[in-house]
């Protein structure tokens, strides 16, 4: 019987949350200090091969940031949070991708799984199951 190739996750898309005017076109934002901000990419994410697409988020943050909201409310869960010391939306671009598009698994269902690890799904609390 010949094995079957694995289902690939294939981010489709990359945005800026909340950001109205101009989020599908995340290089025209900057925080306003490189090294202190907190933002929430979403990103399309389809199976390889597929057109449809779900939305999975991820929190992209500084540790300078985080030290400041920590300081204001004694703590932080730390889930589904990208660190990194400054913005530069290529070099962060490039880490979701090679982060998320090396996850495969046999079945999209699995693939799913795996990426709510890392991600926040759209439909992450309402009980039903992913769609390719």
């Amino acid at each position: 019987m010949a094995s079957r190739r694995p289902v690939r996750a294939k981010i489709r898309n990359f945005f800026i949350a909340g950001n109205s005017s101009d989020n599908r076109n995340p290089w025209a934002i900057a925080p306003e200090a490189a090294d202190d901000f907190s933002i929430v990419v979403e990103l399309e994410i389809s199976a390889n091969g597929r057109t449809e697409a779900g939305c999975y988020r991820v929190i992209v943050t500084t540790p300078k940031y985080l030290a400041h909201e920590v300081a204001e409310e004694g703590s932080r869960f730390g889930r589904r949070y990208l660190l990194v010391t400054q913005w530069d939306w290529s070099a962060i671009m490039e880490l979701l991708r090679d982060e998320i598009e090396s996850i495969a698994d046999a079945t999209w269902q699995d693939v799913h799984d795996r990426l709510r690890r890392v991600t926040m799904w759209e439909y992450e609390d309402f009980g039903i199951h992913a769609q390719p």
